[in-house]
């Protein structure tokens, strides 16, 4: 390969990975993920199908097709699998912020 042809190389991987990163922060913004969670229960709720999170269908799924509460916990368990840290500090985060907001025992 010629000096030239390598940095054409280089640079086509450059562009590459530049897009691939303006995908991936469009992915991860969270109103981006929201919006797409709110289609597919939206779509759910329609009755049509959504693809299924890679742990599959649960037998709960089939009776309960167009309540928009349960695709609402669905969508949360499936961000929580996919993100358990995340999830984790949200949970210490709620219990601190109810720790501080609602008083303890009286006592005497």
């Amino acid at each position: 390969m010629t000096p030239e042809q390598i940095r054409e190389r280089m640079a086509d991987t450059r562009r590459s990975m530049e897009n691939n990163l303006d995908r991936l922060r469009e992915a991860a913004n969270p109103r981006t993920m929201l919006t797409r969670q709110l289609a597919a229960a939206r779509h759910k709720r329609a009755g049509g199908r959504t693809p299924l999170p890679a742990g599959g269908a649960s037998s709960a799924d089939d009776g309960e097709r167009g309540n928009p509460a349960r695709a609402a916990v669905d969508a949360v368990r499936h961000q929580i699998g996919a993100r358990p840290i995340v999830a984790g500090l949200a949970a210490l985060l709620i219990g601190a912020v109810t720790a501080v907001l609602v008083p303890g025992p009286r006592r005497r």
